[in-house]
């Protein structure tokens, strides 16, 4: 029996270093490997680039601005020259022309920069200044679109009412300005840059 005891009080130190000596060991693995140490299913994050994707876009936009400026200017050089006798038409054109404009002056030159820089610089304010502006051009575009629609069936339908359709444009022209504003202020509320997207902090929708 005191003979077991012995035997067993040696065992047990010789043990206790064993266990002492593989958790001395899985420290420093973890200790060694822990900076490039990686888990299954974890995704390596890496820094956007100026990648090809991004250099079309840019081109993209660029020969949009370019034909969008251009064509539109040329638009409302010629109504304001050759329309001027026929002002209910003249200040629906005017008006398409504008919210396109819009888009072309601010929002295609945004874009374009937000491209360039890969990531987003220009803060809160100018991304909810960028998506309020989207989306009141795009509004205005469309209500526009429908104004003109409304005149052109009124003018088949009542050809002689001129008179009284130009105050109606007027009228519905600025309902369509305000909708579109009205529409567009909740997005100054949720848009807030820096935003995480496929191209890092970013300014989205």
């Amino acid at each position: 029996m005191g003979r077991q005891e012995t035997q067993r009080d040696e065992k047990a130190p010789m043990e206790g270093n064993h266990s002492c000596g593989q958790g001395h060991e899985a420290g420093e693995a973890l200790s060694g490997g822990g900076a490039n140490a990686s888990f299954p299913g974890e995704e390596i994050f890496q820094l956007p680039t100026f990648s090809t994707a991004a250099k079309v876009r840019v081109a993209i936009t660029f020969v949009l601005f370019l034909s969008s400026a251009c064509f539109n200017i040329t638009v409302l050089r010629t109504v304001f020259q050759k329309y001027r006798r026929r002002p209910r038409l003249r200040i629906l054109i005017v008006n398409l022309a504008a919210a396109d404009l819009l888009v072309t002056f601010v929002v295609m030159p945004l874009d374009a920069a937000w491209n360039i820089t890969v990531q987003w610089y220009a803060g809160d304010l100018a991304c909810r200044a960028l998506m309020f502006l989207k989306l009141v051009a795009m509004y205005a575009s469309a209500f526009v679109t429908v104004v003109i629609s409304l005149d052109r069936q009124a003018a088949i339908l009542n050809p002689l009412g001129g008179g009284d359709a130009k105050k109606k444009n007027k009228v519905m022209l600025w309902v369509a300005w305000a909708l579109s504003v009205v529409l567009a202020l909740p997005q100054r509320s949720i848009s807030a840059a820096p935003t995480t997207t496929s191209r890092g902090p970013g300014c989205a929708l």
